[in-house]
């Protein structure tokens, strides 16, 4: 037989599992975005200026080592940094050297008329654009 006691230590365990798989989340995004700036040698206000953000934002989810990222739906900060860390997901299964990673973002890509880099710091939809187009050009399109 359950009992309130129970129910309540059950829906505590289960809060506090919740809470522990949402900052190991948190911290796993730090360390993809740490990745992406190490890789690509980009400084968090260069980051910040890709996304659109304010370079105090992205340089203390670096030193904080965590990225507050909330319940979903995301807030648009933190859906424009999932869609930037896919583009390097993406980037790094196709060139596994980083300078070859940053050498499609950088030079004049035909299909963006721009380099792919100006196309995502134009717009948050030129963000999702150039992720899709990875997406397609990797085979993982919808």
């Amino acid at each position: 037989m359950t009992t309130r006691h129970d129910t309540r230590s059950s829906a505590r365990e289960k809060t506090a599992n919740a809470h522990t798989q949402i900052r190991e989340t948190e911290s796993a995004v730090s360390e993809a975005l740490a990745a992406l700036r190490d890789a690509w040698d980009y400084a968090g206000q260069r980051i910040a200026q890709i996304l659109h953000l304010s370079p105090t934002t992205v340089n203390g989810w670096l030193r904080n080592e965590r990225v507050p990222l909330g319940h979903a739906p995301y807030a648009p900060d933190i859906q424009a940094l999932l869609h930037l860390l896919a583009i390097h997901r993406s980037l790094h299964a196709m060139f596994s050297n980083p300078k070859h990673q940053v050498a499609w973002l950088e030079q004049k890509h035909p299909d963006f008329g721009m380099p792919p880099v100006d196309k995502i710091a134009e717009s948050i939809e030129g963000l999702v654009l150039v992720r899709q187009y990875l997406d397609y050009a990797r085979g993982r399109g919808a």
